[in-house]
């Protein structure tokens, strides 16, 4: 469909093929993030701290939901607000890997479809308006779950995480590589989605639409077309002669269901022409 039409200096085909590997390489950046083992760390009561996405890594690796349940399990029993600020701590975590991957499973599956949908367009199906849409879906969905990573668990890259005496509140941590990585597929992506949307309406507008728009119905008009010489049989009298009209100017309108057409004589019913 868009063949060897330019955009700026490139051809819009080469346009797609570089869109194709950049969701290729965000594709790789979110699946490499929530691969790492280092994505939070902080110290407290005088021990470090590291965890993953889902699980700590310096308590052999529990998930954080075992951790809340756990320590929270501790505070109902023992009523000790380092245990209450633990508990807050992991159940926080918890949520933030549970909200993440729903929204990064969403962001993925729509990265996918939009990849399908620009390989179609390569091979000149109109699935321009169905991609845009997935690029959408799949960037907000991206955005939607670093920013609320980051706002259930406050962390921060200030290295500034260290809480010797923590009571009742919850501990501060520190962001590490992983949602570094996040941060970074984020800005990547958001820009592809602008770019992409960009590069292609452009393209669209102004080589595309003008080869493939239909004409409306309201815009198509009359043609008067100019028959010299010419006997045109429009119809016939009462007593079955033929009525006939030389030299006549012709208007044509657009085909309706009675078929009609206006001549210098009025609107009558167009037989043939002799």
């Amino acid at each position: 469909m868009y063949g060897d039409t330019f955009v700026g200096k490139f051809k819009t085909r080469t346009w797609l093929y570089s869109f194709c590997l950049l969701q290729i390489l965000i594709f790789v950046f979110i699946v490499s993030s929530m691969a790492t083992k280092l994505w939070v760390y902080g110290s407290f009561f005088g021990t470090s701290f590291q965890g993953s996405l889902n699980a700590s890594e310096t308590q052999n690796s529990m998930s954080y939901y075992s951790l809340s349940l756990s320590y929270c399990e501790i505070y109902k029993d023992t009523h000790e607000k380092s245990m209450s600020s633990l508990c807050k701590l992991f159940t926080n975590l918890f949520k933030a890997m549970a909200f993440y991957i729903a929204f990064e499973v969403i962001s993925l599956s729509f990265l996918a479809l939009w990849f399908y949908t620009i390989w179609g367009i390569l091979k000149k199906k109109d699935l321009l308006k169905l991609a845009i849409v997935f690029a959408i879906i799949s960037c907000v969905s991206h955005c939607l779950a670093c920013i609320i990573w980051f706002s259930i668990t406050e962390a921060n890259f200030k290295d500034d995480c260290s809480d010797e005496e923590i009571n009742g509140e919850t501990p501060k941590i520190c962001a590490s590589d992983g949602p570094a990585l996040v941060i970074f597929s984020t800005v990547l992506h958001s820009g592809l989605t602008i770019s992409y949307i960009l590069v292609t309406k452009y393209a669209y507008k102004k080589f595309i639409l003008p080869k493939y728009r239909v004409v409306p119905k309201t815009a198509k008009r009359c043609m008067t077309v100019e028959i010299p010489h010419a006997t045109v049989r429009i119809g016939s009298l009462a007593d079955g002669t033929p009525q006939t009209a030389s030299e006549s100017i012709l208007t044509l309108e657009p085909i309706t269901s009675k078929r009609k057409r206006r001549t210098n004589t009025g609107l009558v019913d167009v037989f043939g022409i002799n």
